[in-house]
């Protein structure tokens, strides 16, 4: 009886680490390369260029791509990205771009030069918004 129950809990143990594994949302690579100057504290500047450096095969639909920037200690701040595609097929691809600004509300001013902001990408895949690719930005 002890063998089974052993058995039984390795088996839900391997299970459950594939399935977090399965559903890890982050099936791509991202990088981020800082706009040219650092951010001032004015509204709306250019911040960073997201790069897709892997991702899912057929790429992501870019019209449900969001971009969030999230400074150490402070809330995730969505920010503004135009694609840059090279396909023109509506799907942000590998070796593709976004050109990322930060809006009419200067978030991101003088006191973020040199810190480092951690960048997220997130897609709608099967109808929920995942997250698939991150990296490190230092204005």
């Amino acid at each position: 009886m002890k063998l089974r129950d052993a058995t039984l809990s390795l088996f839900v143990l391997v299970a459950a680490s594939l399935a977090a594994v399965g559903c890890s949302g982050s099936d791509g690579e991202i990088s981020v390369e800082s706009a040219p100057g650092a951010p001032t504290d004015a509204p709306n500047e250019t911040l960073f260029t997201v790069k897709v450096e892997s991702a899912r095969e057929g790429g992501y639909d870019a019209s449900t791509l969001e971009v969030k920037a999230t400074p150490d200690g402070k809330s995730a701040v969505t920010v503004t990205c135009t694609p840059v595609e090279t396909s023109v097929n509506g799907k942000l691809e590998k070796g593709e771009k976004l050109t990322c600004t930060e809006g009419a509300t200067n978030v991101f001013g003088k006191d973020v030069v040199g810190k480092e902001i951690d960048v997220e990408l997130f897609a709608k895949i099967d109808g929920a918004s995942e997250r698939v690719g991150s990296a490190t930005w230092k204005p």
